[in-house]
């Protein structure tokens, strides 16, 4: 997952990389970040654990992990209808909370927030505590 910003000019500057993954046998985890400004590479070993495979509202999943204890809070399901895929309002969207217990929006701030995950595609809408506003998917791009 990739955070970039594009400014009055129609420049797109990276800011950051997450490198998730989901599947039938771990669930979704979060494995590493790398934040470009300070070219700051952290991997998390153990990953991340956002949801157990088969999980339901209400599950909180607990890692310790890079110097932090990660809470990831399964919250609901709803829609997460964005510019790009407006039709997803209607998709099952999951829900997760992650606070790394530190509650300082600056650390950690490119993960930890609230993510609306569709379950065949991955983030659409974040709202993480480093940010201001509500983050959205503007494009996606599968690499096998």
């Amino acid at each position: 997952l990739e955070h970039s910003a594009l400014d009055t000019k129609d420049t797109l500057t990276v800011l950051a990389q997450v490198d998730w993954s989901s599947d039938s046998s771990d669930g979704i985890l979060l494995h590493a970040l790398h934040v470009e400004e300070g070219d700051v590479f952290t991997t998390f070993d153990p990953p991340i654990l956002i949801a157990e495979p088969q999980a339901k509202p209400e599950d909180v999943q607990t890692t310790v992990t890079g110097g932090y204890t990660f809470t990831a809070t399964f919250d609901a399901i709803e829609g997460c209808g964005t510019l790009w895929a407006p039709d997803w309002e209607d998709e099952d969207c999951i829900v997760v909370t992650l606070a790394d217990g530190d509650e300082d929006p600056v650390t950690n701030g490119y993960i930890v927030g609230t993510y609306w995950l569709v379950p065949s595609w991955g983030a659409a809408l974040m709202e993480l505590d480093g940010y201001p506003a509500q983050w959205t998917l503007a494009q996606a791009v599968w690499n096998k």
